[in-house]
């Protein structure tokens, strides 16, 4: 986030930036916190859900950190997805850092668009 930016703000900025995509946010999901004693690190992840507004995403220029790092981005149906997400197997401590706050962030989204949906399960 830039000072002063609301984390609302800072989230539609990083999508219009990363992906070129523009959005609605849709709902606030809860906020996760990282906390890595190891290395004396704190990240705090502003979660949302969003609608986008164009569907035509244009190409990601990577940070030089994020090519370091051997980050790409590649789009996915949400099911296909979610299945690469839960059958990753990270390899360092970053790799698990980010595999778990994401598992959190896809579960949190899950849960509040079921709530959301007027859907219920029969048993």
């Amino acid at each position: 986030m830039n000072p002063n930016e609301r984390p609302i703000d800072s989230f539609k900025r990083e999508v219009y930036e990363e992906a070129g995509i523009s959005c609605i946010i849709s709902d606030t999901l809860p906020t996760i916190i990282e906390l890595r004693y190891s290395m004396d690190y704190q990240k705090i992840n502003h979660c949302f859900l969003a609608t986008t507004m164009n569907s035509c995403a244009k190409q990601r220029q990577l940070e030089v950190h994020e090519k370091e790092d051997g980050l790409e981005i590649v789009w996915y149906p949400l099911q296909k997805g979610i299945t690469i997400l839960l059958e990753q197997e990270p390899k360092t401590d970053q790799q698990k850092f980010i595999e778990t706050r994401d598992k959190l962030i896809v579960q949190q989204a899950l849960l509040q668009l079921y709530n959301c949906s007027g859907l219920f399960v029969w048993g």
